[in-house]
């Protein structure tokens, strides 16, 4: 990226009022890679010939799409009735970065650096649902399911310095490079299921389970279930309570657990500090220390977190 010495507005703002930016050719004449500057430092560049030769740039692809199918049926019967549901979709984008400073930049071979990140999620979702009416009093759902989630990512950079010649600004063209690549994934399988009855539109009963394959926790951890009962009941629906001054109440108690796991693992979550003068020198932190290291086995240990909740609500 341009610095202090070389950025466009710097160059601009302290150009003399003699010195004509537009007029003057911006490169000597028969070599578009010697520029032409009313400084003479070579840490001084021409805005003009930057703006053509160099290039900063971001480009974005994206693509995401999704479909589903449903197939419902009631057996013939009014009283049962099925509805099977499956959805997919799918969502990823690229970004480029290209940071190049052309040959001849500074009075130099110029330089590269490219970067991007590439990001794909992919989810499946299955679930059916059964309705029973068992009477004109006692209705029963049901629900079971299936979900699948992939996440990908992978970043990459390159950058190199010295092009070999010049008029080809490419990678393949640097003296000098290092090349970094980074990727991670992630997946998530649940399986899942309810099961409720309704008396009457008062009194309700509901049980809910989950079950994760978690691919960030340890094999040992990495499966957890959380489940969920709540009890409800309509008072007003009673007779003896309906009247004009009280129109609702209801009474609700539950019992839930909420799971959650970890995100990908990094190596070191902090910044290693470095310190210089005198006679010491070496970094703030740093294992191991007089033979012992900070942690054996960061994932080993590892656990989803479970939380438990008891409400008792009153409405």
């Amino acid at each position: 990226m341009p610095g202090a010495n070389d950025g466009l507005i710097a160059t601009v703002f302290l150009a003399p009022p003699s010195y004509d930016l537009m007029g003057i050719p911006i490169h000597a004449y028969g070599d578009p890679y010697t520029q032409t500057n009313y400084r003479g430092s070579s840490g001084f560049g021409n805005p003009l010939w930057q703006a053509q030769y160099n290039e900063f740039s971001e480009k974005n692809q994206r693509f995401f799409g999704n479909a589903h199918v449903n197939y419902k049926t009631n057996f013939g019967s009014e009283a049962h009735t099925l509805n099977v549901k499956y959805m997919l979709g799918t969502d990823t984008y690229q970004i480029n970065y290209t940071n190049m400073q052309s040959y001849g930049h500074q009075d130099g071979q110029g330089s590269i650096n490219l970067r991007g990140y590439t990001v794909t999620s992919f989810n499946s979702l299955l679930t059916a649902t059964y309705e029973w009416r068992i009477n004109e009093d006692l209705i029963f759902d049901a629900l079971l399911g299936n979900e699948f989630v992939d996440n990908y990512k992978k970043y990459y950079r390159q950058q190199g310095t010295d092009f070999s010649f010049s008029g080809f600004n490419h990678m393949n063209n640097i003296l000098t490079y290092v090349n970094t690549e980074e990727r991670t994934r992630n997946r998530t399988v649940g399986f899942f299921g309810s099961a409720s009855l309704a008396y009457r539109n008062m009194l309700y009963l509901n049980v809910t389970g989950r079950n994760d394959y978690i691919s960030t926790m340890p094999t040992g951890n990495h499966s957890f279930f959380y489940p969920s009962l709540s009890v409800g009941f309509i008072l007003t629906e009673l007779e003896s309570l309906q009247n004009d001054i009280l129109t609702f109440a209801k009474v609700r108690a539950s019992y839930a657990e909420i799971g959650m796991a970890a995100e990908e693992y990094f190596a070191d979550y902090y910044t290693k500090g470095t310190f210089s003068g005198g006679f010491l020198s070496g970094i703030t932190i740093g294992y191991p220390v007089n033979g012992q290291v900070g942690i054996k086995n960061p994932l080993q240990h590892m656990i989803p977190i479970s939380n438990r909740k008891i409400p008792v609500p009153m409405k």
